[in-house]
């Protein structure tokens, strides 16, 4: 039975959080996040956290990760998700091992493909702590770890995420969150309440140095004073203000916070309406129906496309097997923006809702409309998404200056009108005209009017949505106009 995570592994458990890389873990019952091995003495409160516990709990693209767990005394104990982080834990009774040989052990097992930047030993214990990172490219795993060894018991705890090493914070906070018990009459306790910085006598040549820098640099926007990200806003009947503003749903930590317009709008706000509280969104959807992999939905030209891609990429090609053509789809859009330093922890509509307190939640649209929605989508939108990341650089420089500084043009013509232009033939065009009208102009319609049954609310309400969803003749402000509301922009 292994006692590590094999690299390939970290990659799927990885591109499995990028496949619903705009979704936080869904809502869990308190049984369903108490992880508890009376055998081993261990239990962990994962609030928050979406847990998988086996192969016929996880999603399809994870399952690989369990192939070696016949009962509930294998490792992994768990796996679990949240944002764009997995948490796993491996622990074994009757390990001949201390935690320097395991360690030792677990270093040459890397191989070329790994490499361990920081290793120290915690004050007044022989526990373990280390950075690594398994492999390269856009999904390269950053890897911060635990190793503990007494008694024979072994607890390898793995922080995981892709692009960036995960913060201490987080790290301390899942360590935190094991309890162990030494025997069964005993209390639990709690090993490890670290605090960062989490300090501790370095490894001879594991000292470490600066933390590993993203695959690609991204800049802030420098916009004009007084220029923002739109914001709109509408009276309502009564007697209150109604704002949208345009989400991007994997953001950049360099958005915030916002102009102070758009945080004072939103504090004073009795609700925030969003598309979709992200923590309503399950992890299982965008895959395929058992024994059908992609290479059967697609054509052979389309998959040798998307293996050049996914090689780019540095995502092995079988990763995609079991996804839908929609999710490998989301996938290969996200994958990019994470090697940025975007991710889904950074979202705008994510941002709002970490910060609602006391306030409303109302969703526009139910988890289960968009996981269909990207289900429904076939193998022109995969090759369209392919097409996309011909001119991906370019487009987001475009897109993130338009979005930052408030542009209504600049956001409407590279929506809207670029990808239309791009299209080369009829057919191309017949495409994006279809998956506008399905992803965007249905929806806007349907959005537009549960926001028109708020103007009847008490108070004010701030609306988050995609921001696509509020530019051109078809989007939600023109609507609303269309609808008799006087809808105006807030700023310079």
């Amino acid at each position: 039975m292994p006692l590590s995570i094999r690299g390939r592994d970290l990659v799927r458990v990885l591109v499995a959080a990028l496949a619903l890389a705009c979704a936080s873990p869904s809502s869990q019952d308190a049984a369903s996040h108490q992880v508890v091995h009376e055998g081993f003495g261990i239990r962990v409160d994962l609030d928050g956290w979406q847990v998988y516990r086996d192969a016929t709990s996880a999603p399809r693209l994870m399952r690989p990760i369990f192939e070696g767990k016949k009962g509930p005394d294998d490792p992994p104990l768990f796996v679990a998700m949240r944002d764009d982080a997995a948490f796993i834990l491996l622990v074994k009774r009757g390990v001949a091992l201390d935690s320097q040989t395991f360690f030792e052990s677990f270093v040459s097992s890397l191989g070329p493909q790994g490499e361990v930047t920081q290793a120290a030993r915690l004050p007044g214990s022989d526990d373990i702590v280390s950075t690594y990172r398994v492999g390269s490219g856009v999904v390269a795993s950053y890897s911060r770890t635990l190793v503990h060894v007494e008694d024979g018991l072994l607890v390898n705890a793995i922080l995981v995420k892709a692009g960036q090493v995960p913060t201490e914070e987080l790290f301390a906070d899942a360590l935190r969150r094991i309890e162990l018990r030494r025997d069964r009459d005993g209390k639990w306790e709690s090993p490890w309440d670290l605090r960062p910085p989490i300090a501790g006598e370095a490894l001879a040549g594991y000292e470490g140095g600066e933390a590993p820098e993203p695959a690609y640099a991204f800049e802030r926007v420098e916009c004009a004073p007084g220029q923002h990200p739109l914001l709109w806003v509408v009276p309502t009947r009564s007697g209150g203000r109604l704002y949208l503003f345009g989400s991007i749903h994997v953001g950049h930590p360099s958005f915030y916070p916002f102009a102070a317009p758009i945080e004072q709008a939103f504090d004073g706000a009795e609700r925030l309406v969003v598309e979709v509280d992200p923590g309503t969104l399950p992890l299982q959807s965008g895959s395929l129906p058992e024994g059908q992999r992609l290479s059967d939905v697609v054509s052979p030209e389309l998959y040798d496309r998307l293996g050049e891609a996914a090689k780019q990429l540095g995502i092995p090609l079988e990763m995609f097997d079991g996804l839908s053509p929609g999710m490998a789809s989301v996938v290969l859009t996200v994958a990019p923006l994470v090697a940025r330093g975007f991710g889904p922890a950074a979202g705008v509509d994510k941002y709002f809702v970490d910060h609602a307190k006391d306030k409303q939640i109302v969703e526009l649209e139910t988890a289960q409309q968009q996981l269909a929605l990207v289900d429904s989508f076939d193998e022109n939108f995969l090759r369209a998404t392919l097409d996309a990341l011909e001119t991906f650089d370019a487009d987001l420089r475009t897109l993130h200056r338009a979005w930052s500084c408030g542009d209504e043009a600049g956001l409407t013509q590279a929506l809207l009108e670029v990808p239309r232009e791009r299209a080369q033939t009829p057919e191309e065009r017949a495409v994006v005209d279809h998956y506008n009208r399905v992803f965007l102009f249905d929806r806007n319609r349907s959005m537009a009017k549960r926001i028109e049954e708020l103007m009847d609310a008490d108070g004010d309400s701030f609306v988050v949505v995609g921001t696509a969803h509020l530019v051109g003749e078809q989007g939600i402000p023109a609507l609303l106009r269309a609808a008799g509301h006087p809808v105006e922009t807030v700023g310079p």
